[in-house]
């Protein structure tokens, strides 16, 4: 009878090998596939400092009152006469920029006819803005 026992308790055993290699395996596995991934990033070229002071550009500053009326660099002018303004101005400042000043009633026709306008004359960079209230 004792043979009987000691035989059962022998194959109980769970043989731990054939699970351990498939862990290394497994492991391996992971640890060369993560070393090929490659990060992506945004490289970043930062400009060499100076001491020189930036050049400065004159812009061209269009205001649209409430009245509906178009101020260019604070002279009055028409609706066709913006994009040639625009033009000499810019003959005479090649990197020169759009600021546009819309009052809150003007008309929104008016300002995207100035947009268009400015950019027909070759305005690469036209930034729109609040008109500050006159009280």
């Amino acid at each position: 009878m004792r043979l009987k026992k000691r035989n059962i308790d022998n194959q109980s055993e769970v043989d731990m090998t054939p699970m351990l290699d498939v862990v290394f395996i497994l492991l391996i596995f992971f640890i060369v596939t993560t070393s090929f991934i490659k990060e992506t990033a945004i490289e970043i070229h930062r400009p060499q400092q100076s001491d020189a002071p930036p050049p400065k550009t004159k812009n061209v500053l269009i205001q649209l009152t409430e009245l509906n009326q178009i101020v260019f660099n604070d002279r009055a002018i028409l609706r066709s006469a913006i994009r040639s303004n625009i033009e000499v101005f810019l003959s005479q400042n090649p990197k020169a920029q759009v600021l546009v000043r819309v009052a809150k009633t003007a008309n929104t026709g008016i300002l995207v006819n100035i947009v268009d306008q400015a950019k027909l004359a070759g305005i690469q960079q036209i930034t729109v803005g609040q008109l500050a209230e006159s009280n």
